[in-house]
């Protein structure tokens, strides 16, 4: 799905999907009749029904399956941002348990790296994308883990503890980036226009009575708003329903007031 549709909100969006579908089904089979001089007839209207049925359940089956997967996948990459949400607040455990002077200062410089990623790399992320400033905030962040001497066999412990969560945490954040762009490939979306194509054409076959100006009304409502939907949901980081950093905010409070 183009990257522009995240500009407009979840309601723009379903108008956008559900307009376009009843303009089509309206419009085209006019243009069909005009350019081809068809006429339906009752032996097309009988075509049509045994044709519609059947072309529009599977296009539903298909909707539905790439809906539940958009979801599944929404899903996973949430837990991914809270994973590493926790084992930041970990790392801070840690530090705060060290005790040295440090690690008091490790402590802040991890406190803005929260920060950077919540104000410079999130808004990044609609476009698949890191931020310098967050990764030259974790590099040196590292560094000074590494320089870190632990004195007493509680320390050596804790220390172990701390470069397993540094890592965990740098892990995290790469995964969360490369899980930005992830969305259901191309191939699914042009499956779902050619299976709408499908549903115009046979639009065509029908006459027009009053059943047939009923269901121009509720198909588009149906597949704007099933399309709509996935739409919404296929992108975790786009979007007025994408993935906030609710739980990185919810961390910061807490290291904030561990200080106190």
């Amino acid at each position: 799905m183009p990257s522009f549709i995240y500009r407009f909100s979840n309601l723009k969006i379903l108008f956008f999907f559900i307009v376009t579908i009843a303009v089509a089904l309206n419009v085209i089979p006019i243009i069909i009749h005009a350019l081809f001089f068809i006429a339906p007839s009752e032996v097309s209207n009988k075509l049509g029904h045994s044709l519609l049925s059947p072309a529009a359940s599977s296009t539903g089956i298909l909707i539905g399956f790439l809906l539940n997967q958009a979801q599944v996948n929404f899903r996973e990459v949430e837990g991914i941002v809270n994973a590493e949400a926790t084992r930041i607040n970990n790392l801070d455990r840690v530090l705060l348990r060290f005790g040295s002077e440090q690690a008091l200062e490790i402590r802040t410089q991890l406190k803005a790296y929260i920060e950077s990623i919540i104000n410079d790399e999130w808004p990044k992320l609609f476009d698949g994308k890191g931020s310098h400033k967050t990764h030259m905030i974790w590099r040196e962040i590292s560094q000074n883990l590494f320089k870190l001497e632990p004195a007493t066999p509680k320390q050596l412990s804790l220390y172990a503890e701390m470069i397993k969560l540094s890592t965990e945490v740098a892990d995290s954040r790469e995964t969360r980036i490369d899980r930005s762009e992830k969305s259901l490939p191309a191939i699914f979306w042009i499956v779902i226009f050619v299976c709408l194509v499908a549903i115009i054409g046979l639009n065509s076959l029908f006459m027009p009575t009053l059943h047939f100006r009923y269901g121009l009304l509720i198909l588009p409502i149906i597949f704007g708003g099933l399309i709509s939907l996935l739409a919404i949901t296929d992108q975790p980081f786009k979007g007025e329903h994408s993935i906030a950093p609710s739980s990185l905010k919810k961390i910061l409070l807490s290291i904030e007031t561990r200080e106190n």
